[in-house]
C-alpha cells in the first residue's frame, strides 16, 4: 500500500496527544474488545477485563475506553479509603489500569508505604459490590488471566473469574506498520517504506516500544533539523540502546 507523502516539518509530538480516540488502531487482536466497549450499557456484566502482556495496548485501550465513557482512572496507590468511596458515590464509571499489580508482591514491597489499605482483596470486594448494586461499570486491565493473579479471597477471584474478559494478542508486524504510518501522517511527516519497516523490525511486536522509538525519533529530528530517513532512524535507535 503507498504511503502518503507530505513535506515534512519540525515539531515535537505532544504529549497530550497520546491516547486520544483519534488515535486508536483497530486490528483484529483487539476489534471484539473495541466493538464490545463501545456502548457499556449492553455489557452482559457490569465489569469487563482486558487481558494483555505489556505492549499489546491495554493501557491505550483503558484510556480510550476511559475519555470515550467519561470514566474515573483510579489508582489505590494515590488515595485513601475515604478519598475512594467519595469517587464511586459521584461516579458511574471506572477504571483500573494494571489491576493485578494489587496482588504482586514485588510492586506491593516496592509501595508499602504508599496506601493505607488493610486489604486488597476486601477493597476489591466492596468495590464490585458497588458497582453491581448501583448497577455502574468498570473496566480492569491485567497483564496476566485472573486464574493467574494470586488472590487472597477465592470470594474476590470468583468475582474477576466471572466478569467478562477479552485476550489482547501481542500486535503484529502489520499492526505496528499500521501504527507507525498514522503516526507520521498525523504529524503530517513523510516517512519512506523502509523507515517503516526499520521501526517496525526493532519495535519487538509491542506498541509501547513502536511509540516510544516515534518520540524518540521525532525529538531527534527536531533537534537536529534533519528529514526522518533510515539513517536517522540508526541513529535513534543506537542512542536509544546505549542508554
Amino acid at each position: 500500500m503507498p504511503l502518503r507523502i507530505f513535506k515534512q516539518l519540525f515539531f515535537n509530538f505532544p504529549e497530550s496527544r497520546r491516547n486520544k480516540i483519534e488515535d486508536f488502531i483497530l486490528t483484529s487482536a483487539n476489534q471484539n474488545a473495541y466493538l464490545y466497549s463501545l456502548e457499556c450499557s449492553k455489557w452482559l456484566s457490569n465489569i469487563t477485563v482486558i487481558n494483555g502482556a505489556g505492549g499489546t495496548g491495554k493501557s491505550f485501550f483503558a484510556s480510550f475506553w476511559q475519555n470515550n465513557n467519561n470514566a474515573v482512572n483510579l489508582d489505590l496507590f494515590k488515595i485513601n479509603e475515604h478519598k475512594l468511596d467519595r469517587i464511586l458515590n459521584k461516579n458511574n464509571n471506572f477504571v483500573f489500569d494494571d489491576f493485578d499489580k494489587y496482588f504482586t508482591r514485588k510492586y506491593l514491597m516496592r509501595n508499602l508505604d504508599k496506601h493505607n489499605f488493610e486489604s486488597f482483596d476486601q477493597t476489591f470486594i466492596k468495590i464490585f459490590e458497588h458497582i453491581k448494586s448501583e448497577n455502574k461499570h468498570m473496566l480492569l486491565t491485567s497483564s496476566v488471566p485472573a486464574h493467574k493473579i494470586p488472590f487472597k479471597t477465592p470470594d474476590l477471584s470468583s468475582r474477576v473469574t466471572a466478569a467478562t474478559s477479552f485476550d489482547l494478542a501481542a500486535p503484529t508486524d502489520r499492526d505496528i506498520k499500521a501504527m507507525v504510518i498514522k503516526k507520521f501522517s498525523d504529524l503530517q511527516l513523510s516517512i519512506s517504506a523502509e523507515v517503516t519497516d526499520l521501526i517496525s523490525s526493532n519495535a519487538n511486536n509491542s506498541y509501547v516500544t513502536a511509540a516510544k522509538i516515534i518520540d524518540d525519533l521525532n525529538q531527534l529530528s527536531l533537534t537536529e533539523k534533519k528529514n526522518i530517513n533510515v539513517s536517522l532512524v540508526k541513529h535513534a535507535l543506537k542512542e536509544n540502546n546505549a542508554k
